[in-house]
């Protein structure tokens, strides 16, 4: 949640789904110059599978409620540089492609409009194995603090014999919501303001 000025909030609900799986809003899955962009059209799944201990695949599902997305579109751009060989061209011999003129004209990042090649040049840029005792989280980190705090639960219930979380209760799942609105500032969002008509589960 952030505001969003002094009546209105910003509000998400993503989803990280235990053990290497996320879900979120905000992917253009339409041509935005043919069809107008609305919140929860659909959203994106991330699932990271390992190959070995320094290095894994990245799949990306894209799903959209009530019509096909536009595949042309996405693979004429998010994707477009990745089809085929499944790896960007941008990596870290190439300093990933980084353009300085670009960071000052059309992106502070300088790598391109496609944001998977910003995550990958983030990810790929802290090394194999991040030392993570280096790290100053602050209070957006919040989340990866309670994602990390389950993940060592999980294991070490695993270690005791209990069984991995969800697996007991996959019906948990039924409920998952992904949502992103702009919400009166008045909005308790402690209470099922999510659970509307027009929602998506």
């Amino acid at each position: 949640m952030r505001k969003a000025g002094a009546a209105a909030n910003y509000v998400r609900i993503t989803n990280f789904i235990m053990p290497n799986c996320s879900t979120f809003d905000g992917v253009p899955l339409v041509n935005p110059r043919e069809e107008k962009m609305r919140p929860n059209l659909g959203y994106q799944v991330h699932w990271h599978v390992p190959i070995d201990d320094r290095s894994h695949w990245k799949y990306t599902v894209l799903y959209r409620y009530d019509d096909p997305i536009d595949c042309d579109f996405m693979q004429g751009t998010l994707f477009r540089d990745v089809m085929g060989s499944y790896h960007s061209p941008r990596n870290a011999n190439n300093r990933y492609l980084q353009n300085r003129a670009e960071m000052a004209s059309e992106n502070f990042a300088g790598l391109g409009r496609n944001f998977y090649d910003h995550d990958l040049m983030v990810t790929e840029s802290q090394g194999e194995i991040m030392d993570r005792s280096e790290e100053h989280l602050g209070t957006t980190d919040r989340p990866v603090m309670l994602m990390r705090k389950q993940m060592l639960q999980a294991i070490n219930d695993m270690r005791k014999g209990g069984a991995p979380l969800f697996a007991a209760n996959p019906a948990a799942l039924k409920d998952m919501v992904v949502r992103s609105d702009m919400l009166p500032a008045s909005t308790d969002l402690f209470t099922d303001w999510w659970r509307q008509p027009e929602a998506h589960t």
